[in-house]
């Protein structure tokens, strides 16, 4: 399972707001001024250092929100639910689930344009849920045409060959909230086909590139070292679990090196081998330094629920980490390490992530 799926694909696109309009305007009125733009690569290419195999490469096309044969206001893939009319008179009635059919979702208060409508008409609408949805977009923005590799920058050594398939991976989000019904979205990338090293040396830098026709773009990745995890003083050693009794403000304690400044948690409980439940997913920083200058992370684990979890912590490299948690805009040189052939910013980034896991009990202590 990547990693990859806590951070949902993103579509690069250009919004346009007006504020306190009392009238909808169509988007497509814009089209004039961007008759000059042209679509572009998007490129996010992370090395999992810990399971090479693991490692992916997403490439998609930049789009306008003014391209309506993308965004056709329609439900093309047929998974749009109407009302359910339970009395059978033809028409939705007040306590009715609506299901999909909850019309558009502007407000229409305070200044704000009034909705359209299509609320309970049995129709799909442009606005409710299953209509222009990700599953409709993502394979329609996918590149497949390029060729991916990644080197060993100074020898220029292969380290991975990569190859397109149409089901790299896949995510979960809840497309309707009313429904609050969890969905699974497959989206298509680059994944390992040949790798010729046994693992990755963390003393050396790599390089991806990603090449077709005219088009050369590079980006470089320094990979940072996995997390140690070390004693707690607060917890016992059973196996290679570690046991907490809740509300001992016991904590799981990680070592990194300096260069890792923020981390990915991702707490998983464990009922039985086959069902297992994400029951914390977050983004986090270092908190503290020892003698050597690297980095200490800490977590609570006694706050939660009596029972058996899995502590994963992912550390990202420097440019992938700024990529997800700074504010700098896209096309910031220091934000973004991929370049084409002459120089210049290509949207995206290249980085890696290592994975550390520890198992934690969490008893009542009686």
């Amino acid at each position: 399972m990547r990693f990859y799926k806590y951070f949902l694909p993103t579509i690069f696109i250009i919004l346009l707001f007006t504020s306190k309009c009392d009238k909808k305007i169509p988007i497509t009125e814009f089209e004039d001024d961007f008759q000059e733009y042209k679509s572009e690569p998007r490129i996010e290419a992370v090395l999992n250092t810990t399971d090479l195999q693991e490692s992916v490469v997403r490439i998609d096309r930049t789009i306008l929100v003014t391209d309506t044969s993308l965004y056709d206001g329609r439900d093309n893939d047929g998974d749009w639910v109407g009302y359910e009319d339970l009395n059978g008179n033809g028409k939705w009635d007040e306590g009715e689930p609506l299901n999909d059919d909850i019309g558009d979702d502007i407000d229409g208060s305070e200044g704000m344009r009034e909705p359209e409508g299509g609320r309970g008409d049995n129709q799909p609408t442009e606005g409710e849920p299953h209509v222009d949805e990700l599953d409709e977009i993502l394979p329609q923005i996918h590149d497949s045409s390029f060729s991916v590799t990644l080197y060993e920058k100074v020898s220029g050594e292969k380290a991975i060959d990569f190859k397109w398939t149409s089901k790299a991976d896949d995510f979960s989000y809840i497309e309707n909230p009313e429904t609050e019904i969890e969905e699974t979205v497959t989206y298509g990338g680059y994944i390992p086909d040949k790798i010729y090293i046994d693992s990755i040396d963390y003393s050396k830098e790599y390089e991806f590139e990603f090449s077709k026709e005219d088009t050369a773009i590079t980006g470089s990745v320094a990979p940072i070292r996995p997390a140690v995890f070390q004693d707690s003083p607060n917890a016992t050693q059973s196996g290679d679990t570690l046991v907490f009794e809740r509300n001992s403000m016991g904590k799981v304690i990680w070592e990194t090196q300096r260069e890792a400044s923020v981390y990915w948690i991702i707490v998983k409980r464990i009922y039985s081998p086959d069902s297992i439940e994400i029951v914390d997913d977050r983004a986090m920083i270092s908190v503290a330094e020892d003698e050597d200058g690297n980095r200490i992370g800490k977590d609570f684990a006694d706050l939660y629920a009596p029972g058996l979890y899995k502590w994963e912590v992912l550390v990202p490299s420097m440019a992938y980490a700024k990529y997800f948690y700074s504010n700098l805009p896209i096309r910031d040189k220091d934000l973004n390490n991929l370049r084409d052939q002459y120089g210049n910013v290509v949207l995206g980034v290249s980085g890696s992530v290592a994975i550390s896991s520890t198992y934690v009990r969490v008893t009542n202590g009686e």
